[in-house]
């Protein structure tokens, strides 16, 4: 990983740039895994009212991954829903902060979803909020990979 402050101007000229260009997030979120050591990463809008979720862009999530999320578990994803008070904008949240591994284990969320696509520790910056959508950020490293730590999270 880069120094703090080479980190913020990577991340700052990363989110520039799809500010610039929306069709970009494709690139800025594989730029976003690569600054915090992540393997994966999406950008999902959110119904805040039914939960519902969509991935409108993702870096080596793939298309089956997204049609089981969309299909399955948009609306059921226990992150989002634990995590409901949580949810403002320019908040950054790992997924221990909202429910403890053993719980998260146990649900079908992890075990159908993450757990085979090798999905084990999760971060989620909340970048929109309106009356009717939440934009989320999504981070994600495997189980062969530490959590993502406090500094990184205060980044």
């Amino acid at each position: 990983m880069n120094s703090s402050n080479g980190k913020i101007v990577d991340l700052s000229n990363c989110l520039l740039e799809t500010s610039l260009r929306p069709e970009a997030w494709g690139t800025a979120l594989e730029t976003l895994a690569e600054i915090f050591g992540a393997h994966k990463g999406g950008l999902d809008f959110i119904d805040p009212a039914s939960g519902a979720c969509a991935i409108r862009a993702n870096y080596a999530l793939g298309p089956e991954f997204r049609a089981i999320y969309e299909s399955r578990f948009s609306g059921r994803n226990p992150y989002l829903l634990q995590g409901r008070s949580l949810h403002r904008p320019g908040t950054v949240i790992p997924l221990d902060k909202i429910l403890p591994p053993e719980e998260f284990h146990r649900t079908e969320f992890y075990r159908d979803l993450l757990r085979p696509n090798d999905i084990e520790h999760l971060l989620c910056a909340v970048i929109i909020e309106e009356h009717d959508m939440l934009a989320v950020l999504v981070l994600m490293r495997s189980a062969r990979q530490a959590p993502f730590s406090g500094q990184e999270t205060a980044l």
